[in-house]
């Protein structure tokens, strides 16, 4: 038992036993970092959410893009997402070969792997131990965004390999290995494009403010550097761009069975109806908006904490004298000025919102908070773990008292890892019988329609809490308003079709959008009369109806299947 307890606690400090202090010579091993941030995340994410909103369409895309003829009629899986085309042919292949279930698992454990490792080559530099950096890591699991819902690690998605990347450029950047950086830029962009742009354009900023500061940085990058980092970049966003460009270029696979001049604009659908909470600032609250300026204001103090930027006369005692040449401070500067060259992309989001409905549209709808929103939140945790080993350092207490505090680091991450195990592992060990299906009834429904309907048979079903159906049965459903696709023409028609749910009235799209617009429109498809389900299911040619139990059938369809919960109809 004590030999446990003592690998557990070298583990986590990075040194042998006994207990290393907070503060050493010797720099953390970015190894036992990785490790350390590793199984955190992983006992805090791992079983949470699992094949369940965004994850399940994520994957069931994935095995699209790489096997067509698994749901060929699927109008939503055959709309494909090229600029996320590295996850779908890694994730794709493996939930081919492994089975929906334990192929999410092994995409997530890739995903927290990946992230890990290349937070860790973050954390090193910054001189945190394994414990400091679990713990930064952690705290930041709990919270990953300031307002804009962003995140970087948790389900089986490409944003999580993405922002791997986009770490391991931003540490490539620092060692000035210029070709490794493009190569690591061009990874992310393969991974989700929209994340791999943003960082890049975020290391050109800082690349820029380190040009007009520093002559050493003119010297270390010139046109050579700029040249490798552009050619790495290019080569490895490659596969990406040319499945954008193929995208593009190809005529749509949906076509809306409405004039698109009676239709909202694309823009519309995709920022006000559906995404308001990523994309809409007027959608912010006041507490939104101090948050914000909350957040900011902590930083931007960190920052200037970690980085030792206070002027000579309020330079608190602890800090001692300026270090010029101390590596972890400027670790610290360079990540401060990261986080920094990221929010300009988000000011000129909130600019574009003030723009007339057309250009605000197609300018929010590139996601412009989405770096800036997770990265202020990470850089804050890391940057405080850097302010309390400087002020250790500074300090000076006994390394007993050292050892106590090392100790104490390791005690804190270890109850928040099993705390969040005692709170997922409950709903994973229900789940996991019914392949993580939300509720028995539902299970159950779906075991139904993979024994009792051809792999061609449409199942028309409420408008959300069904996006893992094509995934559990292996059959084309006809809309959910969670699973949204990206070009003009499918966003129309995946407007059209939610309209349809509603008996074609689209009074209910009039209030909020985001999730209040897919409960009213839950409320609209449940209070649907007999007469016109029927006339719904045949228009879009429905094999099976689904209904809450409580809800009448359409005349000429019958219950073929009911639970407790739902009813599913058919055609005699």
């Amino acid at each position: 038992m004590r030999k446990t307890a003592r690998a557990t606690t070298a583990l986590f400090n990075g040194a042998t036993v006994p207990t290393a202090p907070i503060t050493s010579s010797h720099p953390p091993s970015r190894w036992r970092s990785a490790l350390a941030i590793g199984l955190v995340i992983t006992a805090l994410a791992l079983f949470g959410g699992n094949l369940g909103d965004n994850e399940a369409g994520k994957l069931a895309l994935a095995r699209q893009a790489i096997e067509p003829g698994w749901i060929p009629t699927d109008w939503y899986l055959n709309n494909s997402q090229g600029y996320q085309w590295l996850f779908q042919q890694l994730s794709g292949r493996i939930v081919i070969l492994l089975g929906f279930v334990p192929g999410s698992l092994l995409v997530r454990l890739l995903g927290y792997g990946a992230w890990a490792w290349a937070l860790a080559g973050l954390t090193v530099p910054l001189g945190l131990t394994p414990a400091l950096a679990a713990l930064a890591a952690a705290l930041f699991s709990l919270q990953q965004g300031v307002v804009a819902a962003e995140w970087m690690v948790g389900s089986a998605e490409p944003k999580t390999f993405a922002y791997a990347a986009v770490l391991l450029a931003y540490a490539a950047w620092r060692e000035r290995r210029w070709w490794r950086c493009g190569l690591y830029s061009g990874l992310a962009c393969s991974f989700h494009l929209l994340v791999g742009s943003f960082a890049v354009a975020s290391l050109a900023g800082m690349a820029l403010a380190r040009l007009v500061l520093e002559t050493r940085t003119r010297r270390e990058l010139g046109w050579a550097g700029l040249g490798r980092w552009s050619a790495g970049a290019v080569l490895m966003g490659l596969p990406a761009g040319l499945a954008v460009a193929q995208k593009l270029l190809a005529p749509s696979v949906t076509a809306t069975p409405h004039s698109s001049a009676s239709l909202p604009s694309a823009g519309w659908i995709y920022v006000v109806l559906r995404n308001p909470h990523h994309l809409l600032p007027s959608d912010w609250s006041a507490g939104d908006w101090a948050r914000i300026a909350l957040l900011l204001g902590l930083f931007v103090l960190t920052a200037v904490a970690a980085g030792g930027w206070w002027p000579g006369r309020w330079r608190p005692r602890w800090q001692g004298p300026l270090q010029q040449h101390d590596p972890c401070q400027r670790a610290s500067r360079d990540l401060a000025l990261w986080v920094a060259m990221s929010w300009p992309l988000a000011l000129l989001g909130l600019l574009a919102s003030r723009l007339p409905a057309a250009p605000k549209h197609a300018l929010l709808s590139l996601y412009p908070f989405r770096l800036a929103d997770t990265l202020l939140m990470l850089g804050l945790w890391l940057l405080l773990a850097a302010v309390l080993v400087r002020a250790v350092r500074r300090w000076g207490p006994g390394r007993k008292a050292q050892r106590r505090l090392q100790a104490a680091l390791v005690v804190v991450v270890l109850l928040i890892s099993l705390g969040g195990l005692a709170r997922e592992l409950p709903t994973a060990a229900a789940g996991w019988p019914r392949q993580f299906v939300a509720s028995p009834e539902q299970a159950e429904l779906y075991a139904w329609i993979r024994g009792h309907t051809p792999r061609s048979a449409l199942v028309l079903a409420p408008p959300s809490g069904f996006e893992d159906l094509s995934l559990q049965t292996g059959r084309p459903g006809f809309v959910q308003f969670k699973q949204i696709p990206t070009s003009a023409l499918a966003l129309q028609t995946w407007f059209d079709r939610l309209t349809a749910l509603a008996g074609g009235d689209r009074g209910v799209w009039q209030g909020p959008g985001g999730w209040q617009a897919r409960d009213r429109l839950l409320a609209a498809y449940g209070a649907l009369p007999p007469a016109a389900l029927g006339r719904l299911a045949d228009d879009q040619g429905a094999s099976v109806l689904i209904t809450s139990s409580q809800h009448s059938g359409p005349e000429g369809w019958a219950p073929a299947y009911r639970n407790g919960r739902w009813t599913a109809w058919q055609q005699p």
